[in-house]
């Protein structure tokens, strides 16, 4: 079976489309090539129908045609002539609160309205997260809709000891608690490193300045396991997530998070303590970092307690479940 994966992310970007491409790895032990073909941007007009005609002329020498994101790539794709489409939303295709930057805010409205426009000419809807299933499922009008979480290596991202981990980097004799905050750039609103900021500073003058922040921006991903393995716990900002990535990966490495309210975190923190969802004020963020510090844990048995709570989206496991996905289409 032939798919054809469409995207207009930068290929180049670093660390940008790696969960892609272990997904595509994963797809091959089923028979299935995926083939991801990133369409350029499609900020003007002539870029997006460019990219329809593109995405056209290749469609029909593939089984399905799948768009990986949702807005002007969901409805580019969509103006595919392939009867077999599935578009998967991620979260910036379909947010579920506006940001109060007002230029943030028009691309968040416009993303998801690009993004409604296209749904009824995909036969499949997939969906990051069980909560923005519900919200697609309340609007009547898409095709039958599918959870599936963007797939994490679990052999990659896996439980180990901090010290191990500090000592791997060239950093074993630094004791300090580290808060660990992760994204592409700590300028996009979308993730709120300012909040970040601000929590973590009570959180320190709290616990005697003592702490240290850990952003985790731009390092190769083979190494970012063991940045991530050599964090107390991961902050998480932002105002809306699909399912973030950097959070599933400190829980796949035992590592507790403290966050905002998106996403399905407040289902993993039910089932995995000491996890927690925090108001996005300051103070309650701080509260909820100070809380796990002053209450240590045992990686090794709580950290697996953790763990399990994504072990369903290993790669193996998510590839095999979009191949039955797939199947099922045709």
């Amino acid at each position: 079976m032939r798919v054809l994966w469409t995207t207009n992310e930068d290929p180049l970007k670093e660390n940008s489309l790696v969960f892609l491409h272990s997904s595509m790895k994963g797809l091959k032990i089923h028979g299935i090539d995926a083939r991801l073909e990133c369409i350029g941007t499609l900020k003007t007009p002539r870029g997006f129908w460019r990219a329809v005609r593109h995405i056209q002329s290749m469609s029909n020498s593939f089984d399905i045609v799948h768009s990986q994101y949702g807005s002007a790539c969901g409805l580019a794709t969509s103006l595919s002539t392939n009867r077999h489409k599935i578009i998967t939303l991620r979260g910036s295709d379909w947010p579920d609160s506006y940001s109060s930057c007002l230029k943030t805010k028009s691309h968040e409205f416009t993303s998801k309205i690009l993004t409604l426009i296209s749904l009824r000419r995909y036969s499949k809807v997939i969906t990051v997260s069980n909560r923005m299933a519900a919200s697609i499922r309340r609007l009547r009008i898409a095709p039958p809709v599918t959870v599936l979480p963007s797939a994490i290596n679990l052999n990659q991202f896996k439980l180990i000891d901090r010290q191990v981990a500090r000592n791997a980097i060239g950093e074993g004799s630094d004791q300090r608690p580290w808060i660990l905050f992760t994204s592409l750039s700590i300028d996009n609103p979308i993730k709120r490193y300012q909040l970040a900021c601000e929590a973590f500073n009570i959180a320190n003058q709290r616990c005697g300045g003592h702490l240290r922040l850990k952003v985790l921006s731009d390092i190769p991903h083979e190494m970012v396991p063991l940045h991530v393995a050599a964090c107390d716990v991961i902050l998480c900002t932002s105002h809306y997530e699909g399912w973030p990535n950097s959070v599933k990966e400190a829980i796949a490495c035992g590592v507790p998070f403290v966050a905002t309210d998106v996403s399905d975190l407040q289902e993993i923190s039910i089932n995995a303590p000491p996890c927690k969802v925090c108001k996005a004020t300051p103070i309650d963020l701080a509260n909820g970092l100070v809380d796990i510090l002053n209450n240590p844990f045992n990686r090794a048995l709580n950290g697996l307690i953790i763990r399990n709570t994504v072990q369903s989206m290993g790669t193996e496991t998510s590839a095999k479940a979009l191949a039955n996905i797939y199947k099922s289409q045709l």
